[in-house]
């Protein structure tokens, strides 16, 4: 009734997805680029939070009978278009995942900005925005910057779009969560996202959030004592550890190992696609599991 695969995780904030582990830091840096020219048109987007690729996002812009007639084609099961007073309303839902790990996410701000780029009704100068917003949010490992890094031991390099919106002058403002190997660093990868920022009329990034290094060596009392506890509690001898990318706690609780919140998590069951995942509202985890994962913690203190 026990999962084969092991959960027993004990690296830093942000470190590999799977993998052996290993002491070399894996660190996280946030950026928040916002375009230098603003829309020739009062608009409003909003979406994201936290540390997801967007999962919902909605746009209003001034209603003009040419772009609406342009928009409604467009709709599916992901994008609403509808007029809203003065206004048109565009909603779109995407597949939230968290951004470490982006595999088969769809980013919200893809899907409307996708709707956008190409419409007619629109001049020159917003269509290029949003091209430009199109080419960062649908790419989730940094293609469009230029960043590409495959580390051996850590995987794909993961340069994820967590945030937009637009301020009260309509520029663009934008929040990107990157996370590496020891392949590259912070200074290489802020250079390439800043050169090609410029080229596209983006203001420089600025750094909000930066992890310091910080990992457990594989032979910590810490990391021994709980991989045996959970050894013997699911009868898995052959369990050991693997690197997750989260923990954030870790650069404050220096020696804590984080053994995962719930066990026989299996499929999230009655939720729609990109629902019921890390960090999400509704963020999903079977009780059965979790209730058996607190006697395992206990065992483990």
């Amino acid at each position: 009734t026990f999962p084969t695969e092991p959960i027993l995780v004990y690296k830093s904030f942000p470190a590999a997805i799977t993998g052996e582990v290993s002491v070399k830091p894996y660190p996280c840096t946030i950026l928040n680029p916002k375009s230098l020219k603003p829309f020739s048109f009062g608009f409003s987007l909003n979406g994201g939070t936290g540390a997801t690729v967007i999962g919902s996002c909605e746009a209003i812009l001034p209603f003009s009978e040419d772009l609406f007639s342009e928009l409604l084609p467009k709709c599916n099961d992901r994008i609403t278009v509808s007029k809203d007073g003065e206004n048109i309303k565009i909603c779109a839902i995407g597949i939230s995942k968290h951004s470490a790990i982006p595999e088969g996410s769809l980013n919200a701000v893809a899907l409307i900005s996708d709707v956008l780029k190409d419409c007619s009704a629109l001049n020159k100068g917003d269509r290029d925005i949003f091209n430009y917003l199109y080419n960062m949010s649908s790419c989730h490992y940094g293609e469009f910057f230029g960043i590409e890094n495959n580390d051996g031991e850590f995987g794909k390099l993961t340069c994820v779009m967590t945030g937009v919106e637009t301020n009260e002058k309509s520029e663009l403002e934008t929040r990107f969560n990157i996370r590496y190997g020891s392949d590259t660093n912070k200074d290489t990868i802020i250079n390439s996202i800043e050169k090609k920022l410029n080229e596209i009329g983006f203001s420089s990034p600025d750094v909000s959030y930066a992890s310091l290094p910080d990992a457990l060596a594989r032979d910590n009392k810490y990391v021994e004592a709980t991989l045996n506890v959970f050894k013997e509690f699911t009868l898995n001898q052959n369990a050991n550890s693997y690197i997750n990318a989260g923990g954030t706690y870790r650069q404050y609780l220096k020696k804590a190992v984080e053994t995962g919140p719930t066990l026989k998590w299996g499929e999230i069951v009655n939720m729609p696609q990109g629902h019921g995942g890390a960090h999400q509202p509704d963020e999903y985890i079977n009780i059965d599991g979790f209730l058996q994962a607190i006697e395992l913690t206990a065992l483990m203190l």
